[in-house]
């Protein structure tokens, strides 16, 4: 669960809207801390091979996809994007939120998240 700004995101609901997109193979949203909301939502995104050249144009896409989507209130769209090859599993499949979520900060200051 993320909380920002008071409101709670889940991130499997952000995460069918992403991955109902043809050019992403999977992702995996959770919150980077903030000091105005707690958390921003943030999704890291496995494109498809080939999709997504220019990270900058692909948060965009993405970030109206996630406007687009009916289901899914302005609040819970992520604010940054990363790129990535492959997100943490489990040997069952299962994805392991925590693992990235105790990475944002450092991936953050690495200059990893792209904002649309």
């Amino acid at each position: 669960m993320v909380i920002s700004g008071g409101e709670n995101v889940h991130p499997v609901q952000v995460e069918e809207i992403l991955d109902a997109d043809e050019q992403v193979a999977d992702s995996l949203v959770t919150g980077l801390p903030d000091k105005e909301w707690g958390q921003v939502v943030v999704a890291y995104v496995v494109p498809e091979p080939g999709a997504f050249t220019d990270h900058q144009q692909a948060a965009r896409h993405l970030d109206q996809l996630c406007r687009d989507a009916a289901t899914l209130a302005n609040y819970k769209r992520p604010r940054l994007y990363a790129f990535v090859d492959a997100l943490p599993m489990t040997a069952t499949g299962k994805k392991q939120h925590y693992k990235l979520h105790e990475r944002t900060t450092a991936d953050a200051a690495k200059g990893l998240f792209v904002r649309p």
